[in-house]
């Protein structure tokens, strides 16, 4: 009876582990913070306004549960730092001011997600990242023109208090495995948070990630 108890307990213990895989992933991420009901690129008069994505990077752990063959569940630990760049270019007579604004939010994301693997080596997946906000602040680069005269103004101010702390962002991706345990992967999230606590702006975050990882 102990040896069929003992058996038993082996073969579920070896069934729950080739099940459960853990692992790690880092990758490049092009991330845009703004007003998503802005257009991105505006004119009027002597005066331009624009707004662009920025180049950012991502990298954490993750743990994978295979539930059957085709459906699996994932929740992973990410840094993954928000950038977004807006720049303002005017002129009023003999004036001419150029101003590039660059943001940078330290976001901790914790992607939860279900994941369909269509054949064996490449899944389809969609979750939800909850998001909290780190750190935030704004690089501003000037530089002025009066008749000739130029003065240049580089700063960086905390901007913190004015970011709420946490971010959600529903996402979806893709997923392929190669044999050896390493994998690359895309996903785009879509961030459905307001990020400002005035009520005057409506900022949220745009990411999208492709990297490698291994699982074990």
């Amino acid at each position: 009876m102990k040896k069929v108890f003992l058996l038993g307990a082996l073969a579920l213990y070896s069934a729950t582990n080739a099940q459960l895989k853990f692992g790690g992933k880092a990758g490049y991420a092009l991330s845009e913070v703004g007003d998503t009901g802005a257009v991105r690129s505006l004119s009027i008069g002597g005066t331009s306004i624009s707004s662009s994505s920025s180049s950012t990077f991502y990298a954490g752990f993750l743990a994978e549960y295979k539930i059957t063959n085709k459906w699996a569940v994932q929740g992973e630990i990410l840094y993954s730092p928000l950038k977004g760049v807006e720049e303002l270019n005017s002129k009023t007579g003999s004036i001419y001011n150029d101003k590039k604004l660059t943001y940078t939010l330290n976001n901790l994301l914790v992607p939860v997600s279900a994941k369909y693997y269509v054949i064996k080596n490449l899944a389809l997946s969609g979750g939800f990242n909850l998001g909290v906000i780190l750190s935030a602040k704004v690089k501003e680069n000037s530089e002025t023109n009066i008749s000739g005269t130029v003065e240049k103004t580089n700063n960086t101010t905390n901007i913190k208090k004015n970011i709420n702390s946490f971010d959600f962002s529903p996402f979806i991706g893709a997923e392929y495995n190669f044999s050896n345990g390493l994998f690359l992967d895309t996903r785009y999230n879509i961030g459905v948070t307001d990020l400002a606590k005035s009520k005057d702006d409506n900022i949220k975050s745009r990411l999208w990630q492709i990297g490698f990882g291994y699982k074990f």
